[in-house]
């Protein structure tokens, strides 16, 4: 509820609690193509809020954090383009392009 947003993977951990939520973090993702996996993690109460689109984006962060035993925030950023995982050749070259426009907008 109240946008549409995309996840950046930039982390800001801000405690030693943040550290080993990241550490569950790493285990949700390598499991990210199994949704009942991810579901577990996070409860399929929350995702079902989310999918009816019942909670904010604050909302959802803090209810993620509790499950993660953290204080969980999203930080929206005014770039699309840092959602852009940049790990194959054809990404690298997209993000240089995107840069060399943005300088020549300048």
């Amino acid at each position: 509820r109240g946008g549409a947003y995309s996840g950046a993977n930039l982390f800001w951990l801000g405690s030693p609690a943040a550290l080993d939520a990241l550490a569950v973090w790493r285990g949700i993702e390598q499991k990210r193509k199994k949704a009942r996996a991810v579901l577990g993690a996070f409860g399929w109460g929350l995702a079902l809020l989310i999918a009816l689109r019942r909670l904010t984006l604050d909302q959802a962060m803090t209810r993620a954090g509790k499950r993660l035993g953290i204080k969980a925030r999203a930080i929206v950023l005014p770039y699309a383009e840092a959602c852009i995982d940049v790990d194959k050749p054809a990404d690298h070259a997209m993000a240089e392009a995107i840069l060399k426009a943005r300088v020549a907008a300048l």
